[in-house]
């Protein structure tokens, strides 16, 4: 009989927001999970919340103030809904609170929280305080979406974290930090990296439409300085290629709408997979670079997310990829066309996929370790 596995992971966050990442983390668990034997099915836990009177209020705000950008963006973000009903499993039943998941939990033979930031606060759900004390509870390359956690938050998540069979963490941070927690754990990479290129359903039509030979994926950013996008248009314009930008509510406020697209998740891959040159400032926007093999340049994200840059400086190394981050005062041309090793980061991706199957097997890491 085949094993089931209950899977919480971003879902909250995704389907109220534009992240391509938190979706498609979670479709290679799933696919990679199946690929192994087993059933997997996401949690969904929605954290909903009533907006009220004020909520309407900046909904209507936002159709007036700019209703091109907010029928697209609400298209875009369907989807994802689209995407989920064509290719996800998910639980039968929707949670909105924590207490209606406690008392009732979904049934599976094994729980897993990760991957993404599922570690990134102290929702409970994400440590699976609502799974019963004698189910088998695992944590696959969750993120604390940061180098270090403030002593609240450890004192608040360590009894949570103490109760988990194994623990993975996706960065060397999280491994010390789960030290700190006296929590033994293991490094493994994010669920992107488990599947080839092949096994992702990219739609190229609109890439192929747009003729988008340069591609950009950014987050967190207030100005277009931040990711040198002057420097970006010129590179594309001595080579004759189109640019096009995937829009996020951040982006879409600083690049030009001519610029922008809103892809389904199927499109998104698609302009990845058409591309010849790939701009970021996201993991996700680099695991994808890694996987379909292009030319990329890294941007470090600044402000109040320059707290993030960790997992990307991890994810880099950890490829010998440490070259793919732009440097200020040097040629962006110079900087694409410096030679990839591929072979190195090949080696890299197998020998994590090969971990990746022991672990989730059941067969790697080592017993939890307590008392620190």
């Amino acid at each position: 009989m085949k094993r089931k596995n209950c899977v919480i992971s971003s879902y909250a966050y995704m389907i109220k927001n534009i992240n391509y990442g938190s979706l498609l983390q979670y479709y290679a668990l799933q696919t990679f999970l199946i690929k192994m034997g087993e059933e997997a099915y996401w949690l969904r836990y929605t954290l909903e919340e009533r907006d009220g009177a004020m909520g309407k209020i900046k909904t209507a705000a936002k159709i007036m103030l700019h209703p091109v950008r907010y029928v697209r963006r609400s298209k875009c973000q369907q989807s994802y809904l689209t995407f989920i009903g064509r290719y996800l499993n998910v639980s039968g039943r929707i949670y909105a609170t924590y207490e209606a998941l406690e008392a009732q939990p979904p049934e599976a033979d094994r729980y897993i929280t990760g991957s993404d930031q599922v570690w990134g606060g102290v929702l409970k759900a994400n440590y699976l305080c609502f799974v019963r004390d004698n189910s088998k509870k695992m944590a696959y390359a969750a993120s604390f979406g940061r180098d270090e956690i403030s002593r609240e938050q450890m004192e608040a998540v360590k009894p949570w974290v103490r109760k988990f069979e194994k623990v993975s963490v996706r960065e060397p941070s999280g491994i010390s930090i789960c030290k700190r927690m006296g929590v033994a754990a293991e490094e493994m990479t994010d669920p992107a990296l488990l599947l080839e290129k092949e096994e992702y359903p990219a739609d190229r039509r609109a890439a192929e439409r747009d003729k988008a030979a340069v591609f950009c994926y950014f987050l967190n950013m207030d100005d277009a300085e931040e990711i040198h996008w002057p420097e970006i248009q010129e590179f594309a314009k001595q080579r004759g290629k189109t640019v096009k930008v995937a829009a996020v509510p951040h982006t879409e406020r600083v690049i030009s709408s001519s610029s922008l697209v809103y892809p389904s998740p199927e499109e998104w891959l698609g302009y990845y997979e058409k591309a010849e040159y790939i701009f970021t400032n996201t993991f996700h926007g680099t695991v994808f670079a890694i996987i379909f093999r292009k030319k990329f340049l890294v941007f470090l994200q600044e402000g109040k997310t320059k707290a993030q840059n960790g997992r990307l400086v991890s994810l880099l190394k950890k490829f010998d990829l440490e070259n793919r981050f732009y440097h200020a005062g040097e040629r962006v041309e110079e900087q694409m066309e410096r030679p990839i090793d591929w072979n190195t980061a090949e080696k890299a991706v197998i020998c994590a996929r090969e971990r990746a199957a022991l672990f989730l097997k059941g067969e790697g890491g080592g017993e939890q370790q307590y008392g620190i």
